[in-house]
């Protein structure tokens, strides 16, 4: 029962390919597939004994807070991650979904992300997939990378003392005209600063650093109103590298002949294929790992933001420690230095 409910503790295990099995052709399929008909009944069988909105602690063996698969509301933020466990027969167990339930799900998931029109979104790139608008998010972020005092709502981080769309739990909004303040909708924000509907506190607020909407890098944190580095003294060959090497650098991916994304993380490639190298997956120029200050892809695969393709890294069974991404960010924010 355990594994059946930890289908969004590991999102990151497919492997090393970011593509579902492909749809089968001979599953007599609806003219249209809805959650009502098809997709929740399934998940009220075999999930909603642990992601449950009603079950909290132990009662959710295992199931991580706020991923819940009650309404479809709740579901379709991770029905597609959801997907690909539901492929790889791994989960729920037992029983997995039949052959022709899962051919269900694919319709239900490509219905839910119609293709866009516009050209420069879905037009031939010669490099790949089509690469998703810049400014897109997909949010697969594990739970175990939440910051503490955030919560995971809807596939998101929060922080429900402040977020007027979770003021004081996931998905419980404040209404027009008032502010989420301490956890609780309110009138006003007293002596805090009102950035939206949130209430926040722009000296230690890592996305209302000094102001509304000046926000901290993933690799620094708001101290006294100004962004800097949460860690120092890293050291990329006694601290990063020994991480890339364990949970990277593994067989089939990123290393060998023909790593994955010809990205080779090993301890004589990694600092040479990572710093100041453009992101082959991204149409936006990002680097992988910036020296400037600016974004870094690396981190967003880690963190599983802000991708342009594919899915959060890595995906070997966990998402890396939030100790161990703490320790890249630190690393990246001191200037990626070869230390």
């Amino acid at each position: 029962m355990r594994q059946t409910c930890l289908v969004l503790a590991a999102l990151t295990a497919f492997g090393c390919s970011d593509d579902p099995a492909p749809s089968t052709p001979d599953c007599a399929l609806p003219a249209r597939v809805t959650y009502a008909d098809h997709i929740g009944p399934f998940l009220g069988a075999t999930c909603t004994t642990c992601h449950a909105s009603t079950l909290a602690g132990a009662a959710r063996q295992g199931a991580p807070g706020g991923v819940d698969f009650d309404d479809e509301a709740r579901f379709a933020p991770f029905a597609a991650l959801s997907l690909q466990r539901f492929a790889e027969a791994t989960h729920p167990s037992p029983p997995a979904p039949e052959r022709c339930q899962l051919a269900l799900l694919r319709a239900y998931v490509r219905d839910l992300s119609p293709p866009s029109s516009d050209a420069s979104v879905d037009g031939p790139r010669g490099d790949g997939p089509p690469t998703p608008p810049s400014d897109s998010r997909v949010d697969t972020l594990s739970p175990d990378l939440c910051a503490s005092g955030t919560t995971l709502c809807g596939g998101s981080c929060v922080d429900t003392h402040t977020s007027g769309a979770h003021c004081g739990g996931c998905n419980k909004p404040c209404t027009s005209g008032t502010v989420c303040r301490d956890g609780a909708c309110a009138a006003d924000c007293g002596s805090l600063t009102q950035c939206g509907q949130s209430c926040v506190d722009t000296q230690g607020n890592d996305q209302h650093c000094g102001g509304c909407n000046k926000a901290c890098s993933a690799a620094q944190r708001c101290n006294g109103g100004s962004c800097t580095c949460a860690i120092s003294g890293v050291s990329f060959k006694r601290d990063v590298q020994p991480i890339f090497s364990s949970q990277c650098a593994t067989v089939g991916c990123h290393v060998g002949i023909v790593p994955k994304e010809s990205l080779d993380l090993s301890t004589a490639r990694a600092y040479q294929e990572l710093v100041g190298v453009t992101s082959k997956q991204c149409a936006d120029g990002r680097k992988l790992v910036s020296t400037t200050g600016a974004s870094s892809y690396l981190l967003d695969k880690l963190l599983g933001i802000n991708l342009c393709r594919g899915t959060q890294m890595p995906k070997i069974g966990v998402s890396l420690a939030k100790q161990q991404v703490d320790t890249i960010a630190a690393w990246i924010c001191a200037g990626a230095p070869n230390n």
